[in-house]
């Protein structure tokens, strides 16, 4: 069964925040790209989608059996926000 592809979460997913142009959220989501599907997690801080990562381990172990979902990243990037150098 084909799936649609996924975008990442954009502004509109951020909640109110007192200072939004100091606010940071990490979404998580799932990601279709190339007929694969990743468990993602999206970075935005004011109101901009900054970067995405795509988990690179994942649990096969007792209840979780992500690799029979998920295909796995292939790169952790460090990467400039407004905030500093962060990582995901």
């Amino acid at each position: 069964m084909s799936r649609p592809p996924c975008r990442p979460p954009t502004s509109a997913y951020a909640p109110p925040t007192a200072d939004a142009e100091r606010a940071a959220v990490l979404v998580g989501f799932a990601e279709a790209d190339g007929g694969r599907l990743f468990n993602s997690a999206a970075l935005l801080t004011a109101g901009k989608l900054r970067h995405v990562h795509r988990k690179l381990i994942l649990p096969t172990y007792g209840r979780f059996s992500e690799r029979e979902q998920f295909a796995p990243g292939n790169a952790l990037r460090a990467f400039d926000t407004p905030l500093g150098r962060a990582a995901v």
